[in-house]
Order: structure tokens, then sequence, then C-alpha cells
């Protein structure tokens, strides 16, 4: 794979991993997150997925302008898919994987 297309391949993931932490953060429910382990607050998803927010964008961002958007949209895909998944078990009080 290209490094470039990777870079923003893992940009996309990154920023789409933001937003179940974003939202769970909104709501005021708890999500694992590395920074408070599985009980993770608002707090800790809230930094957690501005951290994903702020480093998906920045690999993106650096990423070369002519690939960038043939890759980040799949690794947006990608993750994205995995965490509403998990995000939808969560919230509604099923445990998951």
């Amino acid at each position: 794979m290209n490094t470039w297309r990777g870079a923003a391949f893992i940009g996309g993931m990154l920023v789409a991993n933001s937003l179940p932490h974003l939202v769970t953060a909104a709501r005021r429910r708890y999500l694992l997150t590395p920074y408070g382990g599985q009980d993770s607050g608002p707090l800790a998803n809230l930094a957690w997925g501005m951290t994903n927010l702020a480093a998906g964008t920045a690999v993106t961002v650096c990423s070369r302008a002519r690939v960038r958007w043939r890759a980040a949209p799949g690794g947006a895909l990608h993750r994205g898919s995995h965490g509403l998944r998990r995000l939808g078990r969560e919230l509604r009080g099923f445990p998951g994987p």
C-alpha cells in the first residue's frame, strides 16, 4: 500500500473512532477508553474522542492531497462500522466483545 494512502486510511480510522467517544461523552455515558479503562466516564471519553479527532485530522491533512480523499473514507467506513456496532450495544445495555 502506498505510504500516503496508508496515512489517509489511518487518518480516516482515527476520525471515525472519535465519533462514538464524543457521542458517549455528550450523553454522559460510560465507554471503554485507554485513559480510564472499561468504566471510562464522560470526561475520559471526551478527551479520547478529541485526541482521535485531532490525530486523524492531522494525519489526513499531512497526507498528499491527490490520494487523501480516496483512502480516508475507506478507513472511516471500516472503523466506523465496528465502532457504531459497539456503541449500539453499549447504549442498549448489551455486553459486547
